[in-house]
């Protein structure tokens, strides 16, 4: 390696030109994290140099890796290994000054940063100095091109601004290369117009050489015999910007250079087609433990499948390396990328929010509806790689891929309903994905499921079932989130589509019929409001006990509005009646307000009939 400490202006004053690879991330910096921060420091300099100062600091702005392409024997191309951001932002601000320096006039200025711009060539792929990824080239060739002004009159970019001529903020998706552009030629507009005209001059002036020259990079030029990949995941293993996909990214096109330009284009065409938009895909979810990037809990899931074992999220792109090591080093770097990407339009149907079930929907599309709103109640996102194979296997009926899902989802709500350990199922999971693939059939699972006897893994039979529906108090052993799932899923089996649909809303929370403080507000059947400092007859302790057995368990709990659940909660059984439950359209609530009163034997009678629907829907497999 080269290691050189160079200013901007030495770094752009050479005729050379320097390219961000394919493989590397979209321009990511923004006013709130870094580019504020870089214009105080940018002011600051240029002040210094306006007022003569003697104490001029060049601020160092950390390292940029090149290497040469091997096809340019004159050294002249560059490919940027690391660097890219703060890079980028140089020839943003460049250019945003020279577009300022231009609307007050100062032509000559305007041309002088052009040379910092553009080489003097006639070779037209040669003229820009920074030639970004494919993705951003042609936003950034056009706002050096148009300006401001031009971007928001040109019918691409003009959706991105105001009627106002401001740029839009929220909801619009701009770009970020825009905004920052916006952002910095508005500041240096209003930094320059705090002044008189020769001020203006002098200003523009001192910005250029604060720009160019008080600026530094600690630039490092590899030799041909360096590995790009090695250094750059050296730089970039554990930084928090990055998500393991970028690592993964890079790895692939490294190898995919080797491979030819068709090669690379096919894989750019790829992963740039099926990891779009761009927004959905580096969202932040949380999954378990782990608030991490959609395209991390997709890698995990996505290798949990084809590699059948436990993904550990803290070594994907070390896991990711053994796949394509193990599993594809005989292969081409293309067929990989599409084992890579095969899973990604499932992955968006399980993450697509959706509250309801349309009415023309399939076996199996209403199956894994509920499958996946299962996992993300009861934080099982272990199970993913199951679906992921199952909606990708090539000779599957849609009912047998209704029975994996319903499958599955019982396995999950019976283990958690009986209160049994989580423990071990990732793996577990993770080895049914694998051994779908060469047994693509509902019966395997089911004999799966069958067959394992272990506490971490056995299904349990109708008997276990009964007894913890009956007695769990899965208010407090369950969450509310949870609780509520499992009545609205025993609702629609009550109601017709159309019925699901409007009825079962989102906002549904759970309620208990009889309410928690209970002794309080529902009195005995003597009469008497019941307190532990007074002596009752052994029959109405048998029932004041029995009551706070049951509070919390299924045949007490309902759904209704949130709305309406903080004024309802602790009203009497008429009142609760008259008020919510007698108008509700949820026919759960309607048979409640049948009863004339509710107690005991009303509690355990409809723990019965909710029963015998859950027993229905969660199937034994035994």
């Amino acid at each position: 390696m080269k290691p050189q400490e160079l200013t901007i202006g030495q770094l752009i004053s050479e005729k050379r030109q320097l390219r961000v690879p394919v493989y590397q991330r979209s321009y990511e910096w923004t006013p709130e994290k870094q580019l504020d921060r870089f214009f105080e420091q940018l002011k600051d300099q240029a002040k210094r140099i306006e007022t003569g100062s003697e104490r001029l600091v060049s601020h160092y702005m950390g390292t940029l890796l090149l290497i040469s392409d091997r096809g340019d024997v004159q050294k002249l191309i560059h490919d940027i290994v690391d660097g890219q951001q703060r890079l980028t932002s140089f020839f943003l601000a460049i250019a945003a000054l020279k577009d300022a320096s231009h609307s007050f006039g100062l032509h000559s200025l305007s041309s002088e940063l052009d040379r910092h711009i553009f080489n003097d060539t006639d070779i037209p792929d040669f003229r820009s100095k920074l030639v970004p990824n494919a993705k951003e080239r042609g936003i950034f060739d056009d706002l050096l091109r148009l300006g401001l002004e031009g971007m928001k009159e040109n019918i691409l970019y003009s959706n991105f601004f105001a009627t106002t001529g401001a740029l839009k903020q929220k909801g619009s998706e701009t770009p970020k290369a825009l905004s920052a552009y916006h952002w910095l030629q508005q500041n240096f507009s209003r930094y320059l117009s705090d002044g008189e005209n020769e001020d203006i001059r002098t200003k523009a002036n001192a910005l250029l050489m604060a720009l160019t020259d008080q600026f530094k990079l600690i630039v490092i030029e590899l030799e041909e015999h360096d590995d790009p990949q090695v250094i750059f995941e050296t730089l970039n293993t554990g930084a928090e910007p990055l998500a393991a996909m970028d690592l993964v990214r890079n790895f692939i096109f490294h190898r995919a250079s080797k491979e030819g330009e068709a090669s690379q284009n096919d894989v750019e065409n790829e992963l740039s087609s099926k990891f779009s938009p761009d927004t959905f895909w580096r969202a932040s979810i949380r999954q378990g433990r782990f608030n991490r990037k959609r395209l991390d809990h997709y890698l995990t899931h996505m290798l949990a499948a084809e590699m059948g074992k436990e993904i550990s999220i803290h070594e994907l792109y070390k896991e990711y390396k053994s796949f394509a090591d193990n599993y594809y080093g005989a292969h081409s770097v293309v067929d990989e990328v599409k084992t890579l990407t095969k899973y990604t339009e499932t992955y968006k149907t399980i993450s697509d929010g959706k509250s309801s079930i349309n009415l023309d929907s399939t076996e199996s599309d209403k199956a894994l509806f509920w499958l996946k709103n299962t996992l993300e109640a009861f934080d099982v996102g272990t199970a993913v790689p199951i679906i992921f194979v199952t909606d990708t296997l090539p000779n599957i009926t849609d009912h047998q891929k209704a029975e994996i899902y319903n499958a599955i989802e019982s396995f999950i709500v019976r283990r958690a309903v009986c209160g049994l350990t989580t423990m071990g199922r990732n793996l577990f999971f993770a080895s049914i994905a694998r051994k779908l693939k060469s047994n693509p059939s509902s019966g395997f699972i089911l004999d799966v499921l069958r067959q394992s006897d272990s506490d971490t893994t056995r299904f349990p039979d109708n008997d276990e079932f009964r007894k913890a529906f009956f007695e769990k108090e899965v208010y407090k052993t369950l969450r509310s989130k949870r609780v509520g799932l499992l009545l609205r899923r025993i609702e629609q089996q009550t109601l017709t589509d159309h019925d699901e649909r409007d009825n079962l809303a989102d906002n549904l929370t759970v309620e208990h019929v009889m309410p928690q403080k209970w002794n309080e507000h529902w009195p005995l059947p003597n009469g008497d409001f019941y307190s532990s400092s007074e002596v009752y007859s052994s029959e109405m302790k048998k029932v004041a006990n029995q009551r706070e057995s049951l509070i919390h368990t299924f045949g007490n709990l309902t759904l209704l509005a949130s709305k309406t659940n903080p004024a309802l909660g602790n009203d009497n059984f008429e009142i609760k009646k008259q008020k919510r439950l007698g108008i509700s359209k949820l026919k759960m609530n309607l048979e409640i307000s049948n009863e004339e009163v509710w107690d005991v034997e009303q509690i355990l009678s409809r723990t019965k009939r909710l029963f015998n629907q859950a027993e229905n829907i969660w199937r034994t497999v035994r």
